[in-house]
């Protein structure tokens, strides 16, 4: 990983300069529309749902590719977003927006889902746009037999 060099490169010469992230996760939401056996946090997202705009997301993401503008003394560069859930990514209300605009920024791009609202993504992002994420993992265990 080329973030390893740059941390030793740092040690070595004690640069006050800052190392940033090469991958950021996002969790877009809490919440899921399965309700599987084996969830660890299931309990505790019925409890405290999250679920913010989407346009909250689109904020974060424009102040994660001018990070490196605001921090011109720093190695390496945030390069990767990946959403992997934490709930199911695709239930936030046009998350494929997010997903639009994290590519359109020029980042690495990947989402983990259980796969049930993935037409959203389908249907409203162009198909040159989609052939740039770089993967999206689907857990077949979906906690319905129906999907």
């Amino acid at each position: 990983m080329y973030q390893y060099a740059e941390l030793v490169h740092w040690m070595r010469n004690q640069d006050t300069m800052k190392i940033l992230p090469a991958q950021v996760d996002i969790d877009l939401t809490n919440v899921c529309n399965q309700d599987c056996y084996y969830c660890n946090s299931a309990d505790f997202r019925a409890e405290k749902p999250v679920q913010k705009k989407y346009t909250e997301y689109i904020a974060l993401l424009d102040k994660l590719a001018g990070w490196r503008a605001h921090t011109p003394r720093s190695y390496g560069t945030t390069h990767t977003i990946t959403y992997p859930g934490g709930g199911e990514p695709t239930v936030l209300v046009s998350y494929e927006r997010v997903i639009e605009h994290t590519l359109d920024l020029g980042f690495l791009t990947s989402i983990t889902t259980n796969g049930s609202n993935l037409d959203m993504l389908l249907d409203n992002v162009s198909v040159d746009k989609l052939r740039k994420i770089a993967w999206i993992g689907i857990d077949i265990d979906a906690g319905t037999e129906s999907l």
